[in-house]
């Protein structure tokens, strides 16, 4: 870390951690998060290769409810999911779609997180919903 944000640090720790900032990261990696540091867990985030987000369209955006989706007609749709901003998973398609088009109707007003997983990989677009 280049600085520490807490501009009311004294000047001698405001571009470090402190030493009990530094000492509690390492009792926590140490006992309860023994497993990020060992690197048992696997990386969180998208397990398969990205697909360039630009080349996936979502209109209009904003919406007001109903909105189309499209992408290259060459990528098979696995499923696709939507998310509100809190994480929570809204609306969720499982069904294979070839097409290269998607349609949504009737989503409540919101911005959210559109998570798509093709057979080739992944990309992640917003929505805004008026």
């Amino acid at each position: 870390m280049i600085e520490n944000y807490m501009d009311y640090a004294q000047d001698q720790c405001m571009n470090m951690f402190t030493q009990d900032q530094s000492d509690m990261m390492r009792s926590m990696l140490e006992t309860a998060r023994i497993d990020l540091a060992d690197g048992s867990i696997p990386p969180t985030g998208i397990d398969s290769e990205r697909i360039d987000a630009s080349e996936i369209s979502i209109f209009p955006n904003p919406s007001n409810g109903d909105f189309q989706i499209q992408f290259p007609s060459d990528l098979i749709l696995e499923n696709a999911q939507v998310f509100d901003l809190k994480g929570r998973l809204v609306i969720s398609i499982v069904h294979p779609i070839e097409n290269g088009q998607l349609s949504i109707a009737n989503a409540k007003t919101g911005a959210y997180m559109l998570r798509f997983n093709f057979t080739d990989g992944a990309a992640v677009k917003r929505l805004l919903i008026q």
